[in-house]
Order: structure tokens, then C-alpha cells, then sequence
């Protein structure tokens, strides 16, 4: 199993550009400044079969928000697909906020699930008695694991990057 949440390696870390379609439609729409850490949110992406649509001011792609949605064939045999939202936006004195919202269906329990996030230092709360939520060493990231049967469960992990 495996949850996507960048770390500070994978934060240094540029994912091969041909391989990404969200890279490609941000090259093409003229996407400059914040590239590089959409190729951080996108890393996620980039071992797996991917489609992707984004949005984007036209006249001026590289001076507002960047947003783009992936679904995913993960590879991953007990989550095998999974949907992507990732946005950048230029800050005017220089840099680019980012986030990313990953949704998720695993054939495995939330308590499996939350036992492995655990397992891996992943600090356990609590949005709801039925909502259990993780929060990681990263900054901003956190998953949210929500029931959806006995033996599976639905993880929603969000991850913001702030002035990168």
C-alpha cells in the first residue's frame, strides 16, 4: 500500500516531464514560474497510467492559478485507481503556493490502513468517530480515511506546500 505524500526528498526531486501529462499542459499553456513544484504535487503521478485535464487562465497562465485533475492507475493491486487534484499559484513578491488532493479506494480495512500510516510515524486524530485522520512530519499533509465497507475504505490525503 502506499499513500502519496511528498517528502523532502521527493520535494528536490524533478519527475521525468515526457512521462506526466499535467507537466505537458502546463509547458503548453505557458506555466513558468511554479513548474518546478508542480512537478513536486504531479511526482505522485508518475508511475502510473494517467489522464489529465486542467484549467488555467489563457492570456496569462504563468501569473495565476494552475489546476489540474489526474485519474490514476496507481499499479497498485489493492488500490488500483485513484483521482488527483493539484493547483499552483505564483506569489507576486516570487515563489508559488501549492496543494494536492489525492482520493483513494483501498480493498482494505481504514483500521488495516490506519495501522500501516501508524506503523510508518504517521500521527493518528480524529475529524468524526467514523473519520480518522493522519498527520505526517511533512507540513500541511495530512489523509483522512473514511469507511466505505467493513474491508474497504476510501483515503483522502491533502498536502498544501506554501511559499516554495
Amino acid at each position: 500500500m502506499s499513500l502519496f505524500v511528498g517528502t523532502p526528498a521527493a520535494q528536490t526531486a524533478q519527475p521525468d516531464k515526457s512521462k506526466i501529462a499535467a507537466l505537458q499542459i502546463a509547458d503548453a499553456a505557458g506555466v513558468r514560474t511554479c513548474a518546478p513544484l508542480l512537478g513536486v504535487v504531479s511526482s505522485q503521478i508518475a508511475n502510473g497510467r494517467h489522464a489529465a485535464t486542467a484549467f488555467w487562465n489563457k492570456d496569462a497562465a504563468d501569473k495565476h492559478i494552475f489546476a489540474v485533475a489526474n485519474a490514476v492507475a496507481s499499479g497498485d493491486p489493492a488500490a488500483p485507481l485513484l483521482l488527483s487534484f493539484a493547483s499552483v499559484t505564483p506569489l507576486p513578491s516570487s515563489g508559488c503556493d501549492a496543494s494536492s488532493l489525492v482520493v483513494q479506494s483501498y480493498a482494505s480495512s481504514c483500521e488495516a490502513i490506519g495501522a500501516a500510516l501508524e506503523a510508518k510515524g504517521a500521527a493518528k486524530g480524529e475529524l468524526t468517530s467514523d473519520v480518522k485522520m493522519f498527520s505526517y512530519r511533512e507540513p500541511g499533509a495530512r489523509s483522512f480515511l473514511l469507511p466505505a465497507s467493513a474491508s474497504s475504505c476510501v483515503v483522502v490525503t491533502s498536502q498544501t506546500w506554501f511559499g516554495k
